[in-house]
């Protein structure tokens, strides 16, 4: 029981952050998920233990509280099912979040064939519409398709109720009621909307809605830019790169200062640059880590990692001489332009970090994008996610799922803080699309 309220409260934290690679999640959620089933076999006891400890004044004071809460809830969906006691209903008033994530883990499935999403029909026949947006959040992320009809109506009794858009939109429904929804929201909705819209946008696919998010590009709003910016990224991402690398990027994670003047929050500025992928970006983004001295920040090493398919040892280090960060880098950087027939000028190995010190033919390469090393397309890279996927941050691997929905133009709505079990079987069912297509696509064309 220890072992799962420590697992939670650092997964808590962890998604605060929001720089947790799904790997560093898998791990974090099979060990909950192992504590939720160990925890199972003696009921009765582990609901007594973890009660007692939620009426303990150390809970409330210590952080410990919610998860006590998310455990006991959790465990009573794992054994009870459909027949949850009517304790639970007096958590989802008080402790609505850990009420949610306790339905989204549990039951713990033998395997990702099986997963059941029963719990949720019957405790929500029994609350009032006041909890509809908790619960419409929960049928989408648990495709809980037995209750569209319902989401249906509510769309048209609530037009603007973004859960209820989202819960569509993860059904596979993007209708005229989300459209204008959208356009509703981004033009005159506050704040808390906008994030709303831009992520149903980006989820959605549909590319005809993608400008919309051009005058938000300069946001005083740290989550509703970010996500500008995604989608600016994936629609036009030789001018997004360009854009990102005039305006620079300023120290720390803040807002950019007035619009059409602010420079890009730094890890926003590095995201922009490996979501676009193009050589002049790369160039610039190298040159600022090849005369850093520290190691390389956590945004840093998605950018390696997207468009060079690793991050060279030496750059991970404690400060280093100049020297061989340099070298590590430029070696790494001149292999991967030469596997993607990059023509390299003899001067490379000392000239500045540019490509028209560089390149032989700088017209050309500042078309070309890298993804882990190649350029998109190869490999069916357009049609699966790049090996290093694991191994990114969340906010970036966001941005892969938006990309996923722009590139088949059909919804992708899976979350980066998704329990890791879904996010993997996701990306499994992606490759699997992937080589079906590669497979078909050589028959049908002979």
């Amino acid at each position: 029981m220890d072992k799962g309220l420590r697992v939670r409260q650092r997964r808590c934290r962890l998604m605060n952050a929001q720089g947790a690679s799904l790997n560093a999640l898998k791990v974090m959620d099979t060990q909950l998920e192992q504590c939720i089933v160990a925890l199972s076999l003696n009921q009765a006891e582990a609901d007594r233990l973890l009660q007692a400890r939620i009426e303990e004044a150390a809970a409330h004071t210590s952080g410990l509280l919610a998860a006590c809460v998310f455990l006991r809830c959790a465990l009573a969906i794992q054994c009870l099912g459909t027949e949850l006691p009517l304790w639970f209903d007096a958590c989802l008033d008080e402790h609505p979040d850990e009420v949610r994530d306790a339905l989204l883990f549990a039951p713990v499935p033998p395997s990702l064939l099986e997963e059941r999403n029963d719990p949720i029909l019957p405790l929500m026949r029994r609350q009032s519409a006041r909890l509809l947006p908790l619960f419409a959040e929960l049928i989408g992320r648990l495709t809980v398709r037995e209750v569209r009809g319902n989401l249906l109506s509510a769309q048209q009794a609530h037009p603007q109720l973004a859960p209820v858009h989202l819960a569509l939109l993860r059904l596979g429904i993007f209708n005229a009621g989300s459209e204008a929804f959208v356009r509703q929201a981004l033009a005159q909705g506050p704040v808390a909307l906008k994030v709303q819209a831009l992520q149903l946008v980006g989820m959605s696919g549909q590319r005809r809605l993608y400008h919309l998010g051009e005058r938000l590009l300069q946001s005083p709003h740290a989550p509703v830019q970010a996500l500008a910016w995604a989608l600016h990224a994936l629609d036009q991402p030789r001018r997004a790169a360009e854009s990102a690398l005039s305006l620079g990027s300023a120290p720390g994670t803040g807002a950019a200062s007035a619009a059409g003047q602010g420079q890009l929050p730094e890890s926003l500025w590095w995201r922009v640059l490996a979501l676009c992928g193009h050589l002049k970006g790369l160039m610039a983004a190298c040159q600022r880590m090849a005369s850093q001295e520290g190691p390389v920040s956590s945004a840093q090493m998605d950018l390696l990692l997207l468009l060079l398919g690793q991050v060279p040892a030496a750059l991970r280090q404690k400060p280093i001489p100049p020297h061989p960060r340099q070298q590590a880098l430029r070696e790494l950087v001149q292999h991967r332009f030469r596997q993607a027939f990059v023509a390299l000028q003899n001067g490379a190995d000392t000239a500045p970090w540019t490509l028209e010190a560089w390149a032989s033919d700088p017209g050309r390469a500042a078309g070309l994008r890298l993804r882990t090393g190649q350029p998109p397309g190869q490999q069916r890279q357009d049609q699966v996610f790049p090996p290093v996927f694991a191994d990114l941050s969340q906010p970036l691997r966001q941005w892969l799922y938006f990309e996923r929905a722009h590139t088949t133009q059909r919804p992708f709505a899976i979350d980066a803080g998704e329990v890791a079990r879904r996010q993997y079987g996701a990306a499994m069912l992606v490759d699997l699309l992937g080589e079906l297509d590669a497979s078909v696509t050589p028959t049908a064309a002979h």
